[in-house]
Parts: C-alpha cells; sequence; structure tokens
C-alpha cells in the first residue's frame, strides 16, 4: 500500500516524469465511471521503477468506441461497472424481470466481445472482474445484481484471450475496506466511485502484471546449502 498522500504523489510524480529518460510506456484507463485519479497514482508507481508511465484516461462511459481508439497503447486497463451499465441499475434492478435483465446481460456480453476483438493485437490488458460489492455488501441474500456479476464474470472467463488479465476487484475492496474504498457522495454527484485509497491499493495490486512482462518483477534463487555452507542440515 502507497502511504503517501495524494498531493506528495503528485509532486514526486512531476519530479520522477520530468527526469525520466526511458522510452514512454503508454497505459489508457477506459471507464464508465470517473477515475481521474488513478493517472498520477499509477504513474509514480511505474516510474518509480524506472518505467516512463504515460497514463492517458478515456473519455467517460466510450469503452467500446475507445478501445478501438487506443488499441495501439502499450496496455489498456478497463474499469466496467455494473452500476453504470444503465444509469441508477444498482436501485432499479430489483424492480426490473428477468426478461429485462437478460436484454442488459446480453447487450454486456456483446459489447464485452467488440472490446475484446478490438484490443487482441494490445500487448496487455487488464479488466476488472464485475462486482456488485459496492452496493450489495449488506444484503443477506444473493440479489439480482449480485446474479449479473456472476454471470458476466463467467463469460468474461470463458472468452478472454491471452493477452487480456482480469482483475480480482473485490480483492482490492476487501484490502482496504469497503467503507474506505468507496466515496458515493462524489459518485451520486459526479459518478466517481472510488477513493484515493482504493486507487493505491489497486495500482499496487496490478504492478506486477505490468513489471512482469517489463524484466521489472524481483525474482529469487534459492539453493540447498546443508552440508555446504554449514554443518548439518538448516531444517533441524
Amino acid at each position: 500500500m502507497i502511504k503517501l498522500k495524494y498531493s506528495d504523489i503528485l509532486k514526486l510524480n512531476k519530479e520522477l516524469g520530468n527526469s525520466c529518460t526511458s522510452g514512454s510506456y503508454d497505459i489508457t484507463v477506459l471507464s464508465n465511471v470517473i477515475v481521474h485519479q488513478i493517472k498520477e497514482i499509477l504513474e509514480y508507481l511505474l516510474r518509480d521503477k524506472g518505467i516512463n508511465a504515460n497514463v492517458e484516461i478515456g473519455n467517460f462511459d466510450n469503452i467500446v468506441q475507445d478501445s478501438l481508439k487506443y488499441k495501439e497503447a502499450n496496455e489498456i486497463i478497463i474499469f466496467w461497472e455494473l452500476s453504470n451499465l444503465i444509469d441508477g441499475l444498482q436501485y432499479k434492478i430489483e424492480l426490473l424481470n428477468n426478461e429485462q435483465v437478460d436484454e442488459i446481460l446480453e447487450k454486456t456480453k456483446y459489447e464485452i466481445c467488440l472490446v475484446l476483438k478490438n484490443l487482441e493485437k494490445t500487448s496487455l490488458v487488464l479488466i476488472n472482474k464485475f462486482t456488485s460489492l459496492p452496493f450489495s455488501s449488506s444484503n443477506i441474500r444473493k440479489n439480482k445484481l449480485d446474479a449479473l456479476a456472476q454471470k458476466l464474470n463467467h463469460y468474461l472467463k470463458e472468452n478472454i484471450p491471452s493477452n487480456v488479465k482480469l482483475v480480482e476487484l473485490d480483492k482490492v475492496i476487501a484490502n482496504v475496506g469497503i467503507s474506505k474504498s468507496l466515496d458515493l457522495r462524489y459518485y451520486y454527484s459526479s459518478k466517481a466511485l472510488y477513493s484515493v485509497d482504493f486507487f493505491k491499493a489497486y495500482a499496487n495490486y496490478i504492478k506486477p502484471f505490468i513489471l512482469s512482462p517489463l524484466g521489472k518483477a524481483k525474482k529469487a534463487l534459492i539453493f540447498d546449502c546443508d552440508n555446504t555452507l554449514w554443518k548439518g542440515i538448516l531444517g533441524e
């Protein structure tokens, strides 16, 4: 977890950006909610590891079209939130009949198919698994929003190609805590669902996906030196 304040991240990221000399590593974030704070946080985290990251945020709620526009980026990250598949879905879904929910499911599956097709040659695509946790964590029983998330995640799992990795969004939220991950006040006023603390944890969570293909991941070699560097067996 990044312990720096957001204001400090902004300052340090600017300094790192001015000192980076390596070629640009271009990341585009596509989303149907506002996620602008992830830009500076992710850039800082990667620049601190020697990667000259340049993060661009796509147009709001324009994932399908922007997946074609930004397909040449080194990496694409996709925030596809259930609550904005249609405006206010988290409240409306319990009032919808099964046929109406199925229409939303099929429409979203079709859009996922288009996005995967558009990004088939992009080096790395990170897609967050759909989650109902922000709006159904207090429900005792499984509801329609939970069921929709499950069906969409099953479709993703069955259809993603090798260049696409699924991000376990529930794990990030659970690590930070639901109340600290979400900012519902800003969500209702401006569709900004997640907090700075969430984006810090999220950027740290996806970091290995990015560092590994670039040869920046840490590796360890462990040798059995019993009776070589010391007498006897270490486990004893």
